[in-house]
């Protein structure tokens, strides 16, 4: 394991790339569209936990999305970091709705195990479970942002694997 790193579920390194191209072929859609500048983009993590916040983002993108929205997935490596942003063309929300569920989890204090997550569907993750997969068990940082008539982008950084 690498030092800082809870001990959940099996770790080892992960390609964003590979778990973003089984979704999209999985969902077989044309709505889903994958960019980045390399080949391979690992991390260190749990690939069934980082799978599900991957599917999970996109599901609750998809719940906004017009029915001639598009989705877009970029994983881009910035410096130490693997960058993944998904976003959509959609009408967007309010930025209070996106920042409240984000926040949801703390407020809550609930501790979540794997089990729990593992076993849920994709579409019934929460924004905030999706969250603490992110922060709490990869010790990345999550964002999410959004305008109006703007679309929603979710953006999450992990240390990179050299």
């Amino acid at each position: 394991l690498t030092p800082g790193m809870s001990d959940i579920g099996m770790k080892g390194p992960v390609d964003l790339i590979d778990i973003a191209k089984e979704i999209i072929a999985q969902q077989q859609s044309e709505t889903i569209e994958l960019t980045s500048t390399s080949l391979v983009e690992k991390v260190w993590g749990d690939r069934t936990l980082l799978r599900k916040a991957i599917g999970g983002l996109i599901q609750i993108l998809k719940r906004h999305l017009p029915e001639d929205g598009r989705i877009y997935i970029r994983v881009e490596w910035e410096e130490d970091y693997i960058e993944v942003e998904i976003k959509d063309n959609g009408y967007g929300v309010l930025q209070e709705a996106v920042e409240s569920a984000l926040e949801q989890l703390e407020l809550e204090a609930k501790p979540i195990d794997r089990r729990t997550l593992v076993e849920q569907p994709n579409n019934d993750l929460e924004l905030s479970q999706i969250k603490y997969i992110i922060e709490t068990i990869h010790e990345g940082e999550m964002t999410g942002e959004t305008h109006l008539g703007g679309g929603l982008k979710f953006l999450f950084r992990l240390r990179a694997v050299v």
